[in-house]
C-alpha cells in the first residue's frame, strides 16, 4: 500500500505518543502528557476526517445506502441517433463518443428546415441501492446557433408566442423519475440509481433564418444534459 501524506501524519502522531508514554524524547510529566494527547489526537483527527491505510473516514457526509457516487459525474448523458433527426431531408452522422451529431443537408433542405429533435439517452451513474433516489437531473440549452439575417446574427430557433424564450419542449419517453419543464430547462429530483432515461430535446427551427444559411456554412446546437455537454452541428453543403 502506498503511503501518502494521511498515513504520514498517523505514523507521526502514533511515534509521538509512544515516545512519550516511553519516556524517550520529553522530559517532565506534563511535556509527556501532552505529546501523547497531541498525537493520538493527531491520528484520530485524521482517521476520522481524512481516513488513511485504506480505512475509509467515519465522519465523512452520509451518503445513500450502498456506497458513495462512483467515480466521475453522477450522470452521463450521449445522444441517440435512432431517435434524433430533423424535419427535412439529410445526412446524419455520430462521433464515436456519441457526444456530437452532425447533419448534412443540400441547400433546398436547409432553406425549409422548421425542426430539430433529438433523442438523448441519460444514465444514472451513482452507486448504491435501485430504491435510492439522486437530485440534480437538469436539461437545458447552452447556446443556440445563429446565422446572419440582413447584416444581424439571428438566432435559428423559434420563439415562444410571447418571444420570452425560445420554444423548446422536452419530454421523458421511458424511464424512471419525475421530469418538469420550467422555461426552458427540464428537471428531475428523483431518478433512481443506475437508472437509464430516454429524454426527447425538440426545438423548432425558423425557416427563414435557415434560409440564410450560406452554402458550406452552419451552426451548432448546444445542450446541457445533466453535466453532459452535447452537440448537434447543422451543415448547408450548397
Amino acid at each position: 500500500m502506498a503511503i501518502g501524506l494521511y498515513e504520514i501524519l498517523v505514523i507521526v502522531g502514533l511515534l509521538a505518543a509512544g515516545a512519550a508514554y516511553g519516556r524517550y524524547a520529553f522530559k517532565g510529566a506534563k511535556a509527556r502528557k501532552y505529546a501523547m494527547a497531541g498525537g493520538l489526537g493527531l491520528a484520530l483527527l485524521v482517521f476520522s476526517g481524512a481516513g488513511a491505510f485504506g480505512v475509509a473516514p467515519f465522519l465523512a457526509a452520509e451518503t445513500p445506502a450502498g456506497g458513495p457516487p462512483a467515480a466521475g459525474s453522477l450522470f452521463a448523458a450521449v445522444w441517440d441517433a435512432s431517435t434524433s433527426d430533423t424535419d427535412r431531408t439529410e445526412t446524419e452522422t455520430i462521433s464515436v463518443d456519441q457526444l456530437t451529431i452532425y447533419y448534412i443537408l443540400v441547400d433546398v433542405q436547409m432553406d425549409g428546415l422548421g425542426d430539430v429533435l433529438m433523442g438523448a439517452v441519460l444514465r444514472n451513474m451513482n452507486t448504491g441501492l435501485t430504491t435510492n433516489t439522486w437530485p440534480g437531473a437538469v436539461v437545458s440549452m447552452v447556446s443556440i446557433g445563429t446565422v446572419i439575417v440582413s447584416g444581424l446574427p439571428t438566432p435559428v430557433a423559434n420563439y415562444t408566442a410571447d418571444r420570452t424564450r425560445f420554444n423548446i419542449a422536452y419530454s421523458e419517453d421511458s424511464g424512471p423519475g419525475t421530469w418538469t419543464q420550467i422555461f426552458d430547462k427540464f428537471y428531475a429530483d428523483d431518478v433512481t440509481t443506475g437508472s437509464v432515461s430516454a429524454l426527447s430535446i425538440d426545438l423548432p427551427t425558423d425557416p427563414a433564418v435557415a434560409d440564410d444559411v450560406p452554402s458550406g456554412g452552419s451552426f451548432k446546437l448546444v445542450y446541457d444534459v445533466a453535466g453532459t455537454t452535447l452537440t448537434v452541428v447543422l451543415t448547408d453543403s450548397g
